[in-house]
Formats: C-alpha cells, structure tokens, sequence
C-alpha cells in the first residue's frame, strides 16, 4: 500500500508571504516613527530603549498592514493591481492574516508593559491601537471619509507626543510642533498620494476615498482631474504641511551658528520649492500619480522634517535611527531589483524558441 502522509503545517513557508503581508520592507519606516518624539525632544536614551521602541514600531506596523489586507480582501480580489499580494494570491490564509493582525497588537502592548510605561501610558498607547483598528476597518467604506482620513492621520502622529511623554515624563513645545508637522504630511500621504495612486481602483471597486468623494476622475492620459473641492483641499493642505516644515526647521536649527544655520534653510527652501513645483503638475493635472505613492513632493517633505529630526535629536540616536531606515530601504530596493532581473532573465528564457538539434 502507498504511505499516506499527513499534511503537516510548516510555519517556515508562511514566513515569506507573513513579511510581505505585513509590509516588512517598509517596516524600518514604522520603527521610526516610535523613535521620532524622542529626537525631538532633544533628550537622551540608552540603547535598549531605542531597540524597544523600534521594535515596537514594527510590530504595530506590522500589525496594521494585516489587518488592511484582510479587511480589503474582497475588493482587492476584484482589483487586478492585487492579485499578486500575499493575501489574494493565497500565499496566506484568512485566518493566519486575522491572527497576525490581533495578536501583534498584543505583543507590542506587552512590550510597551515591559519598557516599565507606567499604566496609564501603557493604556493611552493600548488605546491609539484600538483608534488604529477602527480607521483600518472603517476608512475606506466610511460616508464620512474626511474624518477617516484625520482619524489615521492622528494615528500617525500620536506615537510622538506618547513615546516622549512615556520616556521623558513630558512633551516639550518641540514634539508638538513636530506632531503637528507629521500630521499634515501623514494627512497628506494617505488622502492624495495614497487616494490618487489606487484612484482607477476604487472608482471601479466602490472604496469610498477622499478622492472618489470629492469626484476626482483620471482622464485617458493617466493623469487625474482634481475638481475644484479636491483642488481647493489639497492646496491647502499642502500650504499648512509647508508653513509647518518651514517653522520646524526654524526651531530645530536655533541652537546652531549662523554660518551653520543659513544653508541649512537655504537647502529647506529649495526643497519646499521643488515640492511645491511636484504638487501642482500632480494636482493639476499635467502628470500622473506615482504608481507606489511615494510622489516627489513628500519625499522632499520627508526630508526637510527628518533633517530636522537629526539636527534635534540627540547625536547618535539621529544617526542611528535614520541610518537604520535608510539601509532598510536600500537592502529592500537590491533585493527587489534583482529579483525583478531574475523574473526577466527567466520570461526571456522561455520566450526563445528552442533549437533543433
């Protein structure tokens, strides 16, 4: 007779699909944010703090990404941009999706217990979680999506004020300005960048963005026709995220010499100027959205708010923290890169008519 074998589950072949469901390549990114009130504040922390609270990052990171995928399950099966995601594809389960997106949550309240956060701290961040769940359950399918964009702006942003507050015992002037600054540029992310690049998408899947309510079309050219509400939204926001930087940056650089502090706004500038350039060819019109949502002006953006988190921060931990993030990226892009040489090296293969012989 023929051996039957049980099925046995191998947890090591989830791994791969597990990283990718929960984003991990932008996961550096999710650790930084749990380490930004603590550079802007300006105060030191010792190494095991740094490590905890990026981690922490990564876990709730993590944990959000899963809980997206599942909720959107049935509108990305129908979106050909998703087939290949782990989820759709069914490189994951249903459930092991929905067991990552609950247990995660949990494993970074504990962790948060064990930094020795008293219990009120520890229940304020247990709380941003549960704000978290609800703006990933809700945001797309909301009648209201202006607050849910606020809503998972705010989710961005509160990290900043918690973490210096939970480590430090205060939230100096400096980490509100900062959190004010993230939050135009979080808001920023997800209500334009994020809205237009799956705009084709949610028009035909029926998700209820900013965008689809404000009735922005994408014309045959690929590029997008803002409205005049959409229009009108986004020009200022984009003026608040640039008087906010412009202000961050002031005071970040105060303590530094003036031969010191001239081109570092100078560089501030141009930057702001570049976006701004990148904003209105997006909103008018005159080019496309960025397929990966990462457009041009909130790369600069990004970059005027971190230079200022640097220059803040104490010097190793601002170091330490955008190195880590910037390696995280660069690793991510080599490996992507070649395994999309590789995926075309082996089409080209199988395209070649095979030689007699």
């Amino acid at each position: 007779m023929p051996e039957i074998r049980s099925k046995v589950f191998n947890p090591f072949s989830y791994l791969g699909p597990s990283l990718s469901l929960m984003r991990f390549h932008v996961a550096a990114y999710g650790g930084l944010a749990f380490l930004l009130g603590t550079m802007f504040s300006g105060q030191h922390i010792e190494w095991p703090t740094f490590a905890g609270l990026w981690c922490i990052g990564v876990v709730v990171n993590g944990s959000i990404f899963a809980l997206n995928d599942f909720v959107d399950l049935p509108r990305d099966r129908q979106n050909p941009a998703r087939q290949r995601s782990a989820l759709v594809a069914g490189r994951v389960s249903q459930r092991w999706a929905l067991s990552l997106a609950t247990t995660l949550p949990l494993l970074a309240t504990a962790s948060a217990a064990l930094m020795s956060w008293s219990g009120l701290r520890v229940a304020a961040f247990s709380m941003l979680l549960g704000v978290a769940v609800l703006v990933n359950i809700y945001q797309k399918a909301s009648r209201y999506p202006l607050l849910m964009e606020i809503l998972f702006a705010v989710t961005m942003v509160v990290p900043l004020p918690l973490t210096s507050w939970a480590e430090f015992g205060q939230v100096p002037s400096q980490v509100w300005l900062a959190t004010l600054s993230f939050f135009w540029l979080s808001l920023e992310l997800d209500s334009i960048c994020g809205n237009l690049k799956d705009l084709s998408s949610d028009l035909a899947t029926g998700f209820r963005t900013l965008a689809v309510h404000y009735g922005v079309t994408v014309a045959t050219d690929g590029n997008i026709n803002a409205g005049r509400k959409y229009y009108r939204y986004a020009l200022v926001l984009h003026l608040l995220n640039s008087v906010t930087l412009a202000a961050l940056s002031w005071t970040s650089t105060r303590d530094l010499s003036t031969v010191e502090r001239i081109p570092v706004m100078l560089i501030v500038i141009v930057l702001i100027l570049i976006g701004w350039l990148d904003f209105y060819l997006l909103i008018d019109g005159k080019r496309s959205p960025a397929p990966n949502g990462r457009d041009l002006f909130i790369g600069a953006g990004l970059t005027v708010f971190l230079t200022s988190a640097v220059v803040q921060a104490d010097s190793w931990l601002g170091i330490a923290a955008i190195s880590v993030a910037l390696a995280w990226e660069l690793i991510y892009r080599a490996i992507a890169y070649a395994r999309q040489r590789s995926a075309a090296l082996e089409a080209k293969l199988n395209r070649a008519p095979a030689k007699d012989t």
